[in-house]
């Protein structure tokens, strides 16, 4: 997360690395898209299990989604599907009434796979569609942190899921 945050600003704005847990604190940095602004906040991983100051970084978290327009909702995308923690958030994001953007991240290590970004996105969608229904057509971007590959893709799809979920019908 905290890569597709910098790749998104440009900038190497937070401590990135191979280790998983390396951002403990929500990071909100305040941002201007194409005269929209904007609040991203970097949270820690929500992970199962957590105790100490994990379990701190945890709760952090959760109490960002709570105050958010749109849950942005980054997989790794080298494990495959979701996973059934995956899962769990997208429950506690839509429990919470945000909009939900699914982000598939490291798709630049799926390369030799038989699928491509858009076959791969079509089967999270699904998964998605089959726990929860009321979730079709989720908007499912395939991108690359690394490379930035799709990076540009994120923030247009976040928008328009946002204005959709602001609807007054």
């Amino acid at each position: 997360k905290s890569t597709l945050l910098n790749a998104l600003l440009g900038q190497n704005r937070v401590l990135t690395g191979p280790t998983p847990g390396l951002t403990r604190d929500a990071i909100s940095v305040p941002w201007k898209w194409k005269n929209r602004s904007l609040q991203i906040v970097d949270t820690a991983g929500i992970r199962k299990k957590v105790v100490g100051l994990d379990h701190l970084a945890v709760q952090d978290a959760i109490a960002a989604m709570k105050v958010a327009d749109v849950g942005v909702l980054v997989l790794d995308a080298e494990a495959g599907l979701l996973q059934k923690q995956e899962l769990s958030i997208a429950d506690s994001i839509l429990k919470e009434g945000r909009c939900l953007v699914v982000v598939a991240n490291k798709m630049d290590l799926m390369v030799d796979r038989e699928y491509s970004r858009s076959d791969f996105c079509h089967q999270v969608r699904e998964q998605l569609e089959e726990r929860f229904p009321m979730l079709r057509k989720t908007p499912v971007v395939a991108v690359s942190s690394l490379t930035g590959k799709g990076v540009k893709d994120l923030l247009p799809i976040v928008f328009d899921a946002r204005d959709r979920w602001s609807q007054t019908i």
